[in-house]
């Protein structure tokens, strides 16, 4: 029934009403509304659930409104077109059947499906009952692959998080140790030396007694240089103290004293400020605490390799930083070795801290890159950025490849 009054949402709704009674009454029926321009009169007879309006101006659109949506209410601007082309459009609507093509039928369904409950699973494309809807296991299995991969990612970070808390406290008990041994037992030793240098000078007309002081003096005094060579070496006070450039300064010159392996070191970029001497020198800028002790150790026990090793008397060390990444390369011109034979034959005992200094730099997201061959020396290069990501944390390569 149409109220001349009504205004247009009113009439489309209520012909859209009816052919859905119609249509779940098991009668066949198609509706039609007329507007200015059709297109309200199309959005107007949408808004009821069962309809599927389409907006028709020619006789090819009257066709496609119900061979490929199967619409069962059509718009048409009555402004545009004469009274013989409106007739038209309508005979060919109501002549023309429903394809019925899968991705018509699929699509529609979709439709009917988000009216129902507003969800558009399970896909249509299922085609059979009991057969298995395909694309919306991929999708489920996709979901739950990302939400893994999430939780993967927060198991790493909790990881790394916990593996550097515990390198933490390893340096806090290796300096807490170090300053024991220098505090502690080395003036125990000290006062020790002392003591005997005392009775040595008393016992200078004894003879033989004044000689065996003296040696225990000296053995005294060996023992307290070994001490505190073994308490800097745990955790030297200077890298605490003054920071990396001079700790690295540090260990280059005990280690040339200690051993007879001549070290170059360069250091270049924030490192290289005031590495020239002078009162009037700038000093170095300080690095992240644990960066510092990073770099600090990666390149101690590259140099202990060196010298255990190598067979080489001379290593260079190169050390900079930037604002993005601090750069380390260890290098000497020994015997060298087959990384991946190493590696393989005793991957976590090979006796040449590879696996320590790997799992160090991955901690930070660092790359550490180690390059040997027989005969061609040994190159240890590692680039952690000042901000640590997760990222590639070892590599290998033998010298050409």
């Amino acid at each position: 029934e149409y109220d001349p009054e009504d205004d247009y949402p009113s009439f489309c709704i209520n012909a859209a009403l009816a052919v859905v009674r119609d249509q779940e009454a098991g009668v066949e029926a198609l509706g039609i509304v007329f507007g200015g321009s059709g297109n309200g009169e199309q959005m107007a007879a949408n808004k009821v659930r069962g309809i599927r309006a389409a907006l028709v101006w020619s006789r090819a659109t009257a066709e496609l409104a119900r061979e490929h949506n199967d619409a069962n209410v059509i718009a048409i601007g009555a402004r545009q077109h004469t009274f013989q082309e409106a007739t038209a459009f309508i005979d060919r609507f109501i002549d023309t059947p429903f394809s019925g093509e899968e991705r018509h039928a699929r699509r529609i369904a979709q439709l009917a499906a988000y009216e129902q409950d507003g969800s558009l699973e399970p896909d249509p494309r299922a085609t059979g009952a009991g057969e298995p809807d395909v694309l919306a296991r991929v999708r489920r299995l996709a979901r739950e692959n990302e939400r893994l991969f999430e939780e993967l990612l927060g198991a790493e970070r909790r990881y790394r998080g916990l593996a550097r808390a515990v390198w933490n406290v390893q340096e806090d008990e290796r300096r807490r140790l170090a300053r024991e041994l220098h505090d502690g037992i080395g003036q125990t030793l000290t006062a020790l030396k002392n003591h005997l240098d005392r009775l040595a000078a008393k016992a200078a007309e004894s003879g033989p007694l004044a000689a065996d002081l003296a040696a225990a003096a000296e053995t005294a005094a060996g023992a307290v240089r070994d001490t505190r060579e073994l308490s800097r070496l745990l955790r030297p006070p200077v890298l605490d103290d003054l920071g990396l450039v001079p700790a690295l300064r540090w260990l280059a010159r005990t280690f040339e004293e200690r051993t007879g392996l001549a070290i170059e070191l360069t250091l270049g970029g924030e490192l290289a400020a005031g590495d020239g001497g002078g009162a009037a020198a700038e000093p170095p800028r300080r690095l992240e605490p644990e960066l510092e002790t990073l770099v600090f150790r990666v390149v101690q026990e590259a140099l202990t390799n060196a010298l255990k090793h190598s067979g080489a008397r001379r290593a260079t060390v190169e050390v900079a930083a930037d604002t993005d990444a601090v750069r380390v390369r260890v290098a000497d011109p020994g015997t060298g070795f087959d990384p991946d034979a190493t590696l393989d034959a005793a991957p976590a005992s090979s006796g040449l801290g590879l696996a320590g200094m790997r799992d160090r730099v991955e901690l930070f997201g660092g790359r550490l890159t180690l390059t040997s061959a027989p005969g061609r020396g040994t190159r240890v290069e590692l680039s952690v950025p000042r901000a640590a990501p997760a990222g590639p944390a070892w590599a290998v390569s033998g010298e050409g490849r």
